[in-house]
């Protein structure tokens, strides 16, 4: 700011909240209190396998608010990190309840308006969920020119004949994004390791679906046999 006569002041302020970090936070429930406005409380947690985690924020005396970001302190509370937010509204309680994967991740408990003060109970609960399992499933196909039933995708051949064709199949991949999810194919007679090949060296995350070119030879000795 400028004062009087000729020389220029320049008054540098620090907006960065104050924050304290807490222990991890485990189950059960946190009492603890904002002792100055604009303070933010930081809790980290870490997330062992995929889980199902609610957060219930309480206070009688402010607007609560809560954070979680990917990360484990002040540094990682930016915008890309966040992953979920809740400043209830004007009542008297933040929530949150989503299911995370693995990692580290900080909880930040503030007042909405960050002029609040006082006491507030933060519980935390996880449940961890069973394992998550990429499928493929059947869409359509031709194989030696006739074309499959999805329902019952089945071809008759001679022992020893060639099976050619095309199939497209649906693929849900549960691994995130960053994750190599090759996928590869093997009919059920010969030797695995030596038959298969590959049909996708990185299959992206989530529904797609991969069309898969068939050249085989069928097996000498009649049965029931998967091409895939």
């Amino acid at each position: 700011m400028l004062t009087g006569g000729t020389d220029n002041h320049l008054l540098l302020i620090d907006l960065t909240p104050a924050t304290t970090t807490f222990d991890t936070l485990s189950t059960g429930l946190v009492a603890s209190s904002l002792d100055s406005a604009g303070i933010l409380h930081l809790y980290p947690v870490e997330i062992i396998s995929r889980s199902s985690v609610e957060l219930d924020l309480v206070s009688s005396v402010f607007d609560p608010a809560l954070e979680l970001y990917r990360g484990a302190g002040a540094a990682d509370r930016i915008a890309e990190n966040l992953v979920a937010s809740d400043d209830g509204g004007g009542a008297q309680n933040a929530a949150l309840a989503l299911n995370l994967r693995p990692g580290i991740y900080v909880v930040v408990v503030r007042d909405a308006d960050n002029t609040g003060t006082g006491a507030y109970g933060l519980q935390f609960k996880s449940v961890v969920l069973p394992p998550l399992r990429s499928t493929l499933g059947f869409v359509s196909g031709a194989l030696n020119e006739s074309s499959l039933n999805p329902l019952d995708p089945v071809i008759q051949v001679e022992a020893g004949s060639k099976i050619t064709g095309r199939i497209r199949l649906s693929l849900n991949n549960t691994h995130a994004s960053s994750d190599v999810f090759p996928v590869g194919a093997t009919s059920t007679w010969g030797l695995a390791m030596e038959s298969w090949w590959e049909v996708a060296a990185w299959a992206p995350a989530g529904d797609s679906e991969i069309v898969l070119d068939v050249d085989l030879s069928a097996p000498p000795e009649a049965g029931t046999y998967h091409v895939l």
